[in-house]
């Protein structure tokens, strides 16, 4: 914020605690500390920033561009807990990379000290550039309260050594700490008043919260037992109160809702675990409905917590998770029904373990990864509609043969970018085919042929791509044993 003065700072962050937007009130108190390197307000920002990622896991990235794209307030104790987790794991070449170009690279901040002390205090740190880097990020984040450690540290260099010079020019290039005025402090104090007195409240009120919680949790298709929450919310100014009541609204202010899940979402959704994507979960009537978990997540799934109960749609992301079938049939996911790019192997176990999934995606070919795919599916009484993704004309053909095919309600394939088609067997609906390059014609036609299963019936079939004469010739004789067909 350019020529705003440090009491403004302040009576910002004051007014936003007041409205109950925390994450705003730490972006003015972080401007307020790089006007000052103030202690006290360095330990309010760390107290704050502690209370809103509580619960959120770190922000694991790979470059200082994905870095880049991630400049919240919130991000960075997250994105620095990864990194400590990378020195702790011995990969100190990243360490260094994202050092160099990421943490370089950010606005000062008093919560980089911490980590940083840890990381340079390390027998592994004193390696020539992740020394000299981590040199460099106290250099620019010129924190007062980093100068006792590294002081401390530069005692045990050797002296005259490249390290005991990066340091003493490190220790000189610190500034001071600008003393607060009587106002400034009196601020400060303040809002350390006002936080107290807030996490002290909701401590009283917990109990409250935590029965509500669960009456809302028992009954998820109870929309009356979430307004009791949210009126409970919204006395205590909690914005989760209002998103609740936002998203009930049958006329709801999709401004306001966006703007809460900006600054609220990643929060509300760590409540998961850590095995979740948070920004790409969905909500509805205020509660998380819709998740993804994490590509990158190897260790075992995490019991789910009875958060989980609201939960109906479940994206995989094509991760090889073993322990999926065991884990979808613990009894606090109960409601998620929908699951999303599966790997077809990892459904063997979904039937022995009577699982409801209603929709299933699957990542194709999925006949070839899962020779004994359709008897598992078979087993799922409550399947009615099914989509493969990178599917090729056998599993067409094989889910068409199915037993299952009568009582699908939709049947989708998708062949890449080449063709998709999508079935209503149960409905009676034609069958609609799309061939999207000209070059997969000849694959195309042993689709139509092996679709037949689903019925003779109508076909509608789109050609987006100039086909040439043979092409057309090939899918029109695959097409000519249906009873009517549509082109266009």
């Amino acid at each position: 914020m350019a020529n705003v003065t440090l009491n403004e700072l302040l009576g910002l962050a004051v007014e936003s605690f007041d409205h109950h937007e925390e994450a705003k009130a730490l972006e003015h108190l972080l401007e307020a500390w790089r006007l000052t390197r103030s202690e006290c307000l360095a330990v309010l920002i760390e107290r704050l920033s502690k209370r809103l990622t509580l619960g959120m896991p770190p922000l694991v990235v790979d470059t200082h561009i994905q870095m880049s794209k991630r400049s919240g307030p919130l991000d960075l104790p997250r994105f620095m807990a990864h990194v400590v987790a990378l020195a702790d794991r011995a990969q100190w070449g990243q360490v260094f990379y994202l050092l160099e170009n990421g943490v370089r690279r950010l606005p000062e901040d008093p919560r980089l000290t911490a980590p940083l002390l840890d990381l340079v205090q390390r027998p592994d740190a004193v390696e020539q550039r992740t020394f000299r880097a981590l040199c460099d990020v106290f250099s620019a984040m010129r924190d007062p309260r980093a100068l006792t450690s590294l002081r401390a540290l530069g005692k045990t260099l050797h002296p005259g050594s490249p390290h005991a010079e990066w340091l003493d020019m490190t220790l000189r290039s610190f500034t001071p700490e600008v003393p607060l005025g009587a106002e400034e402090a009196a601020s400060c104090a303040a809002l350390e008043n006002i936080l107290t007195a807030r996490e002290e409240a909701e401590t009283r009120r917990s109990p409250t919260h935590e029965a509500l919680l669960a009456r809302v949790y028992a009954d998820p298709g109870d929309t009356s037992a979430r307004m009791v929450l949210a009126d409970h919310l919204l006395e205590q100014g909690n914005p989760l109160g209002e998103f609740i009541m936002l998203q009930c609204s049958p006329r709801s202010d999709r401004q306001r809702i966006a703007r809460l899940l900006e600054e609220h979402g990643g929060r509300w959704a760590s409540a998961l675990g850590p095995h979740v994507d948070i920004f790409a979960t969905r909500f509805e009537r205020g509660f998380p409905s819709a998740v993804r978990l994490r590509a990158d997540w190897r260790a075992p799934l995490p019991p789910p917590g009875p958060e989980w109960a609201t939960v109906r749609e479940v994206d995989v992301a094509g991760a090889m998770f073993q322990d999926l079938a065991a884990w979808l049939s613990l009894p606090e996911l109960r409601t998620a029904t929908v699951l999303k790019r599966v790997e077809p192997r990892l459904v063997s176990g979904f039937g022995a373990q009577g699982l409801g999934v209603r929709q299933l995606g699957l990542s194709g070919p999925a006949l070839q990864k899962a020779p004994s795919l359709l008897r598992e599916l078979e087993q799922l009484p409550s399947l009615s509609r099914l989509l493969i993704h990178d599917a090729d004309a056998e599993d067409m053909q094989a889910c068409a043969a199915s037993p299952m095919a009568a009582r699908l309600e939709r049947f989708e394939a998708r062949g890449g970018g080449a063709w998709t088609l999508v079935a209503a067997p149960a409905k009676g609906a034609p069958l609609r085919a799309v061939l999207l390059l000209a070059t997969e014609a000849e694959p195309f036609a042993r689709v139509l042929r092996g679709a037949m299963g689903f019925g003779r019936g109508a076909l509608h079939v789109r050609v987006r791509d100039r086909v040439p004469p043979e092409g057309l010739r090939l899918l029109e004789a695959a097409a000519s044993s249906y009873a009517r067909v549509e082109w266009s």
